[in-house]
């Protein structure tokens, strides 16, 4: 088995311990990005998994990819950009709750089209997974989501879509879902938590939320519910 996704990994500057960021904060680079780690923990338990993306030609862009390297994932569809910088965000952790930073406007994963990803690719995958973070990187990135996940499907691969919401990244749950909507023709499972599926898809229960991921279009779907595990 073989498995394919796309999106944008960052560098990360998390802190050693809790407290708002100020001047001499100890903190420590670290990768991160929804869809890497997705394959990484795959690749973990002996699944082939391919990452697609864009790297800036930079030093973070080295680290990003020579981590992921080192997971053992297929990098051959990463690009490098000599224009466009790697993206970057911090963390921080007080009140009882975790902030972050972004610094990746204009990033060269922001770049990212349907072209990255050539037909070729999809050669040997049983599965796409894809989420809703790379919908808000761009008009191109959002394209190429679209575009993936209905070649995926017309080939008879299975197609994931986690929404993956994050406030930071859009001006309304509602752009989110309204993003969300152009994929979800082609999705064969729709994997959501229980609170960004209400938010996105307007309901009240999570048995409602399956309900309206399939009346959408995905052929099925599971909610995360905490302790309770997952209803599908």
């Amino acid at each position: 088995m073989k498995v394919l996704t796309v999106g944008e990994t960052m560098a990360l500057l998390d802190p050693s311990g809790d407290g708002p960021l100020a001047a001499g904060a100890s903190l420590v680079l670290r990768v991160a990005g929804a869809e890497s780690n997705f394959a990484i923990a795959l690749s973990r338990l002996g699944v082939e998994a391919a990452w697609v993306s864009r790297l800036g030609r930079d030093a973070l862009g080295d680290v990003v990819f020579d981590t992921l390297a080192r997971e053992g994932l297929d990098l051959r569809g990463v690009r490098r950009d000599a224009t466009a910088r790697t993206g970057v965000f911090f963390k921080w952790r007080s009140g009882g709750r975790s902030h972050v930073l972004y610094h990746r406007s204009g990033s060269a994963a922001s770049r990212l089209e349907p072209a990255d990803v050539p037909d070729e690719a999809l050669d040997g995958v049983a599965l796409v997974h894809l989420t809703g973070i790379t919908t808000a990187l761009s008009e191109s990135a959002r394209a190429l989501v679209v575009d993936l996940a209905r070649r995926a499907a017309a080939r008879g691969i299975t197609v994931l879509f986690d929404p993956n919401w994050r406030p930071a990244l859009w001006p309304r749950p509602a752009d989110a879902a309204a993003a969300q909507r152009e994929v979800l023709p082609y999705v064969d499972w729709y994997l959501c938590g229980s609170e960004e599926g209400k938010l996105l898809l307007g309901t009240v229960t999570d048995e409602e939320t399956l309900e309206a991921a399939r009346a959408l279009g995905a052929a099925d779907a599971v909610v995360r519910v905490g302790a309770r595990g997952a209803l599908v």
